[in-house]
């Protein structure tokens, strides 16, 4: 058997999100991974498709790497359920045809470092320096984990000598407000950096409506980036990496490593620990 990627994307009508997709996808299997399908929760392919596309290849198991900054109602409820996965879970048993694959739901790209180098990136990639004054553009979400994640990655950019200022797509008031604290802290250049994966049309008619005809930089989105790649990569457990065999042996070599290393502080006692499962 072989382990499955699939990279989930938002819709498939916005050419921008099926471009970024699609790119994820190509460059995760220039980097050995032989079995990635790309899939939409809105749109073609759906995720039950490409499920049912990397069963037929006797994919199993399958890890669904979803593009998603920060988790929420999308990431964590909406789109494990377009897939039939059980409310609060993040993994189950996907049969097709009777093909079974052991599927889990990743989490999303959150505050990790490498978001944040990629940010910073960016900004340097439309002329900024530190000074500048950074509105760091959110699409914002019902729960609180997009606020925290935004929170974190605009502190270490602080750290990096920038003005920042925190603003979310979907809060009514959110970009003014934010833009005045900023021209209140800088008499120079404000670049708009957002935290999506995307940069739609209708983000940047939100923005230029909420922006009062203040001039900004337009920073790129995070898309597709090696550095994201590299997250994306970093979600896939080993045991669940090109690895043959079944699925519940691979995680239960996993489960064992880490108890004995919890237990004990080494692995040494792996092969006794796995007797025993």
């Amino acid at each position: 058997m072989i382990t499955g990627v699939m990279v989930l994307g938002f819709d498939s009508e916005i050419p921008e999100c099926r471009r970024v997709t699609e790119e994820c996808v190509r460059r995760l299997a220039e980097r050995g991974h032989s079995n990635v399908a790309g899939a939409f929760y809105r749109g073609h392919p759906s995720e039950t498709e490409a499920l049912d596309e990397l069963t037929a290849m006797h994919a199993d198991p399958i890890v669904v790497l979803p593009l998603v900054v920060s988790e929420g109602e999308l990431s964590v409820h909406r789109m494990p359920k377009a897939m039939g996965m059980p409310d609060n879970c993040c993994s189950f048993t996907y049969d097709s045809e009777g093909h079974e694959a052991a599927v889990r739901f990743s989490t999303s790209f959150n505050w990790h470092i490498k978001v944040t180098e990629l940010l910073e990136k960016r900004i340097m990639e439309a002329g900024g320096r530190s000074g500048d004054g950074i509105l760091l553009i959110r699409h914002g979400s019902s729960m609180s984990y997009s606020a925290k994640d935004s929170a974190k990655h605009a502190e270490r950019l602080r750290e990096k000598g920038y003005t920042v200022e925190e603003a979310s797509l979907s809060e009514t008031g959110s970009i003014g407000k934010a833009l005045s604290r900023l021209r209140a802290e800088v008499a120079g250049r404000i670049i708009a950096v957002p935290l999506t994966i995307v940069w739609t049309e209708r983000s940047a008619q939100i923005l230029a409506g909420a922006s009062e005809g203040e001039e900004m930089t337009m920073a790129a989105p995070l898309g597709a980036d090696g550095l994201m790649i590299e997250v994306m990569e970093s979600k896939i457990p080993e045991g669940w990496r090109r690895t043959p065999g079944y699925a519940g042996k691979a995680l239960c070599q996993i489960f064992v490593k880490h108890l004995a290393v919890a237990l004990y502080g080494s692995d040494d006692c792996y092969d006794y620990l796995i007797s025993y499962y």
